[in-house]
């Protein structure tokens, strides 16, 4: 191998510790660092120094500048035909954003460009010297001189009026055509009331004829749910509904028509009498001993259905005398019965 020595084997071994010590003065040589090559150079040009690596970007920078000067054309100067100078005489200055006169129409920069600075000689002529009379519209209603600045149209008689008199009856009506539009309205009115008034009564007399008793009631008691009133501050779990027919010897003060009316199922006769005279607002004079009183009739047989005022609502449902959504009828009468015939 070439890293091994091959001897006779009659060499002295003459290196000893002394002569391992001792230093010669041309072992340490100084290099220039520019001569020595570049430790950090990752491009394959490890073998070359500094100094000629420096030399070959220069030289490469070189002949780069001077291709592209013997190609490119000749140089001009940046931004040679931005911005426009002062055409004020005394300032001349080079402006990239000038100003134009509104009046004479010549370029300023901007300590310049005001009228007053550069002294415009056609600034007076172009104003207006002479005021033209401003058009005035006076309101179209008689003996009204109201006048404004715009001219307020009405979109029917194409007229001007002033605020105050915008609706000058253009759009209004007379009272005959008023009548003739409310008897027209009242027609469908009338007819549905009519169809309402024949719907129930069939509804009513099927309900009578019902062979299941049961489901007649309910049925009666969601009618009178869906249009009942009351006191308001009647509890929802403590409500009571009965459809109520009004004293006929009163209709012409008070409505025929029936009315859905909830109560307390707390409260006693005296006080249901007294709550539906006032929701009817019909007069009760069940306080005065000489006058005419007021009665609760039952709808199906015309009896009446309690003569003592004193007793709760509660004790006629427990005897089956009044179930919740029945039809009953509030008269002024002191006889056991009234005439069904009148309730219909």
């Amino acid at each position: 191998m070439d890293s091994q020595v091959c001897g006779d084997g009659r060499l002295l071994d003459l290196i000893d510790e002394g002569w391992r010590k001792e230093k010669l003065p041309i072992d340490d040589i100084l290099v220039p660092v520019a001569e020595l090559p570049d430790p950090e150079s990752d491009n394959g040009d490890s073998h070359m120094t500094l100094k000629e690596l420096e030399q070959k970007w220069n030289n490469l920078a070189l002949g780069t500048l001077s291709e592209n000067h013997l190609h490119s054309p000749t140089p001009k100067m940046e931004f040679p035909n931005t911005g426009e100078c002062c055409a004020l005489d005394d300032c001349k200055q080079l402006d990239f954003l000038p100003f134009k006169c509104d009046h004479c129409h010549l370029t300023f920069c901007k300590d310049h460009f005001n009228a007053e600075s550069h002294k415009c000689s056609k600034s007076l002529s172009d104003v207006i010297s002479s005021k033209e009379p401003s058009s005035n519209f006076v309101c179209s209603k008689q003996d009204c001189k109201e006048t404004s600045l715009t001219e307020m149209l009405c979109y029917k008689c194409k007229i001007h009026f002033c605020l105050k008199h915008r609706y000058h009856g253009c759009f209004e009506t007379n009272d005959d055509e008023t009548l003739k539009k409310l008897k027209k309205w009242q027609i469908p009115k009338k007819q549905f009331a009519q169809a309402k008034a024949i719907v129930d009564q069939e509804v009513s007399d099927s309900l009578k004829k019902s062979k299941n008793t049961a489901m007649a009631n309910k049925v009666q008691l969601m009618r009178v749910k869906s249009v009942a009133v009351g006191p308001k501050n009647v509890p929802m779990d403590e409500r009571c509904y009965f459809l109520v027919y009004p004293p006929v010897t009163i209709l012409s003060k008070v409505t025929s028509t029936p009315k859905g009316i909830y109560m307390n199922k707390n409260w006693t006769i005296g006080k249901i009498i007294d709550s539906t005279a006032d929701i009817f607002k019909i007069p009760n004079n069940n306080n005065t001993s000489t006058a005419n009183k007021l009665h609760l009739f039952n709808h199906n047989t015309g009896a009446s259905i309690c003569d003592k005022m004193d007793t709760p609502l509660t004790d006629l449902f427990e005897n089956s005398l009044l179930i919740d959504g029945q039809c009953i009828i509030l008269e002024y009468s002191d006889n056991a019965s009234v005439d069904l015939t009148l309730y219909k």
